[in-house]
């Protein structure tokens, strides 16, 4: 892996470490937060969304999980002469233009509340619709995106569609629209239906919320070469 590779994880990881820290020192200082994080009656606000503390709790846990993962990748990536499968892929979409404008599709956004918040802090305009139905029309009632965030099951018109990301990129390709579309999903998901991902047009697929903001760093950074 390249410097430069190294340099943009680097970075992700950087980005994620201020409100984890936040989060854990709170825990420390704050012994009885535990308790109240166990419980529903706290609501936590993070940009537009309203969490349970409980659920605020588990997304933390989840980037913590993340970060120290990624951690043991640069690790090993340091002391490696190739790269790895996924520092190949991220490599091959580095030509991608500057993104702006984000469309997360998930029929339950809270679980993504901190990444967006981010994303939003980032100076990005992330728009948010819980079924393809709605993404569709987003999509067509707007100036126009310029980047797919989607999970693979969720709930469409009162049932649950295991598969419904590729449905919905395999929606977006049949309207010639040619813009990166990322499925954010479970590894069991993704590994279940990697091969329809593929060809339905999806771009990438991941577990890691650091791997998707990576991926956006690059294409912004790849924008920035071109221009």
């Amino acid at each position: 892996m390249d410097t430069k590779a190294i340099a943009d994880l680097v970075s992700a990881l950087a980005s994620l470490a201020w409100p984890v820290l936040a989060f854990l020192v709170i825990l420390k200082i704050f012994p009885l937060a535990v308790g109240l994080f166990k419980r529903e009656r706290v609501r936590i606000k993070i940009g537009d969304m309203e969490l349970s503390a409980e659920q605020a709790g588990e997304a933390f846990t989840s980037q913590i999980k993340d970060l120290q993962a990624k951690l043991v990748q640069i690790e090993d990536r340091l002391g490696m002469s190739g790269g790895s499968r996924e520092a190949e892929r991220f490599s091959e979409i580095e030509t991608l233009p500057t993104r702006r404008r984000i469309l997360w599709v998930d029929d339950i956004p809270t679980n993504n509340a901190i990444s967006i918040d981010k994303l939003k802090g980032d100076g990005y305009d992330v728009i948010v619709a819980r079924s393809t139905r709605e993404a569709i029309e987003q999509i067509d009632s707007s100036s126009g995106f310029d980047l797919i965030i989607s999970d693979m099951g969720r709930h469409e018109s009162g049932r649950y569609v295991p598969n419904a990301g590729i449905i919905f990129a395999r929606e977006i390709r049949q309207r010639a629209l040619n813009l990166p579309i990322i499925i954010f999903s479970s590894q069991v998901s993704i590994q279940k239906y990697q091969q329809d991902a593929r060809e339905a047009g999806v771009t990438a697929m991941t577990t890691s919320v650091v791997d998707l903001y990576l991926f956006i760093q690059r294409s912004l950074s790849a924008a920035g070469k071109a221009s």
